[in-house]
């Protein structure tokens, strides 16, 4: 399935209960990923999956 910046969010999980440090953090790497493009994404997923596919069940 060809990556996007809205699929890959989508699959990020982050704990409910974060300090204000680790918030935003988190908010970063949203903003990161929606900035990427195409190429810049699909490395992005290489480095941190090892595929630059996303496989996921999209039903859940």
């Amino acid at each position: 399935m060809e990556p996007t910046s809205k699929k890959v969010l989508k699959l990020i999980r982050f704990l409910a209960n974060m300090s204000l440090l680790e918030a935003e953090v988190a908010n970063n790497i949203r903003r990161f990923i929606r900035e990427l493009d195409k190429p810049l994404l699909k490395n992005f997923l290489r480095f941190c999956t090892g595929s630059d596919l996303i496989i996921a069940d999209w039903g859940k």
